[in-house]
Order: C-alpha cells, then sequence, then structure tokens
C-alpha cells in the first residue's frame, strides 16, 4: 500500500453515495476523513490535514472554467478524484478538462477496484484512459509553443471573428468575466494592446484568405 504519512489521507467529499463511501473505507490500509456536503467546507478541511486525495461526485464540481474555479485548481495540493454515476456516460475527457482531475471511477467500483486506484494515484499517476493522457500531453505541448492555454485559443479565435463578450461566453459556456480575465492574459501574453487589434488581425486574416490568389503560369519546356 502507499505511504500514509506526508500526503496520505483521503477526503471522501460531498455527492458520494453511503455504497461507495463503505466500498471505499473497505479498500485498503488508508486514512479517510468524511467532509461534509460543500466543497468550500471540504477545502478548510484540506487545509489542516496532509491530504493526498479529494473524492467528490461529479455533479458538485463547478460547471464552468471560472475565475474562482482557476483559483481553486491552482491553490490546491491535493489529487482530485471525480466519482461518476453508474447510470451516466463517463466522458472522462471532458470532466479532465473542467477539473484538471488525476482520476475518474464509476459509484459503484468494487472495493479491490478503489484500493488500486487510490493506490496509483498517490504514487503520483493517473487513473484515466491513455487517450486522454495522451490529448493532455498534445495540448501542452501547444501551449509551450504559442504561451496561449486551450480555452485562450478558443476565445482568440472568436474574437478574431467580431464575437462579442456576451456571444463569446455563451458559445462557451463561461462567463463573460471569465471572458474579460481570458482577454487580459491573451494581451499580456501575445503583445496586443487590446481587442480592437485583435480584431482587426482577425479581418486582415480573413480578407487574405478569401482574396483570389494569383498563379503564376507554369513555364514551357523547351
Amino acid at each position: 500500500m502507499a505511504n500514509q504519512g506526508q500526503g496520505g489521507v483521503l477526503i471522501l467529499g460531498p455527492g458520494l453515495d453511503d455504497g461507495f463511501l463503505e466500498r471505499a473505507q473497505q479498500a485498503g490500509a488508508h486514512c479517510f476523513i468524511l467532509a461534509g456536503q460543500s466543497l468550500d467546507h471540504c477545502l478548510e478541511v484540506c487545509e489542516g490535514a496532509q491530504v493526498g486525495i479529494l473524492l467528490v461526485g461529479e455533479e458538485m464540481l463547478p460547471s464552468d472554467d471560472s475565475r474562482g474555479m482557476q483559483h481553486w485548481l491552482r491553490l490546491r495540493t491535493f489529487r482530485l478524484v471525480v466519482v461518476v454515476s453508474d447510470h451516466k456516460p463517463m466522458n472522462s475527457q471532458e470532466l479532465f478538462q473542467r477539473s484538471r482531475c488525476a482520476g475518474v471511477v464509476r459509484a459503484g467500483t468494487v472495493a479491490s477496484e478503489l484500493g488500486r486506484m487510490f493506490d496509483t494515484v498517490l504514487g503520483g499517476e493517473y487513473w484515466l484512459p491513455r487517450s486522454v493522457l495522451a490529448r493532455a500531453i498534445d495540448e501542452l505541448l501547444r501551449e509551450r509553443e504559442d504561451g496561449l492555454t486551450k480555452r485562450e485559443r478558443d476565445v482568440l479565435r472568436l474574437v478574431r471573428l467580431g464575437k462579442p463578450n456576451r456571444e463569446i461566453a455563451e458559445m462557451l459556456f463561461i462567463s463573460k468575466e471569465t471572458v474579460r480575465w481570458h482577454l487580459r492574459s491573451i494581451y499580456s501574453k501575445v503583445g496586443y494592446l487590446n481587442r480592437t487589434q485583435l480584431e482587426n488581425l482577425g479581418r486582415k486574416t480573413v480578407s487574405s484568405e478569401n482574396s483570389p490568389k494569383r498563379v503564376q503560369p507554369a513555364s514551357s519546356k523547351q
């Protein structure tokens, strides 16, 4: 079993049914703490314990990548595992993108499998499909190339199409404040001072793409 020293405590957060809680505590020699019915309370508990994993039900996650969500992800020192209902489709890719979780499991997972998952995640690895991890690596490499995150590239693409903040927020399922926060980050990374410069660049790009191309005649062979 994984070391239960620093970072070995497992927090059982909100959104978990009694059956899952019972199987989790049967999974092995881990130290568990029950942490109420809200993420805020979970974070308070995490501050006072050497937490390795926080488990929460999928429905308890914030619905978008709002600034508060990003702040929460940035400050946490534990690894998040999301528990999905047995009766819902499991979209590990979407859950990973929303929460940067270290694992996704079904609520009905048996105790022995939960034990393997706990040891894997506490050991610094992920309990996710390989396809999810492969896409995450691809995105990380692209971010390093242009300095923008995937969501910042989504916002930039829509700004260049002339979309207002309200419409961008609706299309990306985020708040208008989150759009403004992404734009400030984009300005600092790409060297533009304001939105008008981004929009003008978009119009030039579209105009260039739509203009007829001059084709040089092929030289005839002698």
